[in-house]
């Protein structure tokens, strides 16, 4: 009896379990932050931590992995880390690519 409920409930289940899973990719789609430009197909799965995202510039299809953490440091604690050479604030460019992983 157990075995014929599980049979009869798997498919359903799997099915309902798909569905959150796109609901869930489409909600982590939607809560992207704005960032420097507008890249078309960029993913970055969840979780993922994204600091001063106005400040990076990332290419065209784009996939970055779980776990990921993007930080635009726009500031420097000190001037012996400034570039003398380069007074604007820092930018961050990510450029086509398959993957990235941390």
């Amino acid at each position: 009896m157990r075995g014929l409920v599980r049979r009869l409930l798997r498919p359903l289940v799997y099915r309902i379990a798909l569905k959150l899973r796109r609901i869930a990719e489409f909600a982590a789609e939607e809560d992207l932050p704005r960032f420097g430009n507008r890249p078309r197909n960029l993913r970055i799965e969840l979780p993922r931590r994204i600091y001063d995202a106005g400040h990076m510039f990332i290419g065209d299809d784009v996939l970055i992995g779980p776990g990921s953490l993007l930080v635009a440091q726009v500031w420097h604690p000190t001037d012996v880390m400034q570039d003398p050479g380069n007074p604007r604030p820092a930018s961050a460019s990510i450029r086509r690519s398959r993957s990235a992983t941390v």
